[in-house]
């Protein structure tokens, strides 16, 4: 069973597929396509603009996204420099888009109200720990054992009379 959203996106990439010139379409396995067409949504109507000769500008779900990325990966890339080099670009560009978010969340107010209240909880547990009294420093304990302990409490009791 499929999501909705899988199968929207099939909709959409089939509707990419169709634009294809025919000798690109021919290095999709037909198996792939069958797949698709099967399990494609049969009430979700895209609408893309696909007369422009850049895909990247149309406006598309993440999830069909994706499944270009792996039809391009495994179909449509001639030989393995090719692969390799979209690879690497697409994880140049989630790299950027990772580090987009950090950075965003680090201006936001919240957070940087957060990370100063960690600051300053780390500084007050590094300057408790320099000043500790001898009053709160470890106690030795003497350990001895259990007959010693019931012989020195039974001597206490001779000698308090």
């Amino acid at each position: 069973m499929v999501t909705k959203e899988y199968s929207e996106a099939l909709v959409e990439v089939l509707e990419i597929i169709n634009c294809l010139d025919e000798n690109e379409r021919k290095k999709i396995p037909d198996e792939i396509i069958k797949f698709y067409e099967e399990n494609k949504s049969t009430t979700y109507k895209p609408i893309l603009n696909l007369n422009s000769d850049n895909i990247s500008n149309a406006i598309l779900k993440n999830k069909t996204r994706e499944i270009l990325a792996g039809i391009y990966i495994d179909y449509l890339c001639d030989n393995e420099d090719q692969k390799n080099e979209y690879i690497k670009e697409l994880h140049k560009t989630e790299y950027g888009y990772e580090e987009e978010k950090k950075t965003e969340y680090e201006q936001l107010p919240i957070y940087a109200q957060e990370l100063a209240a960690f600051e300053n909880q780390k500084k007050e547990a590094n300057n408790e720990t320099d000043s500790i009294d001898d009053t709160k420093a470890l106690v030795n304990v003497d350990n001895q054992n259990i007959f010693m302990r019931i012989w020195l409490k039974i001597k206490s009791f001779f000698k308090r009379k």
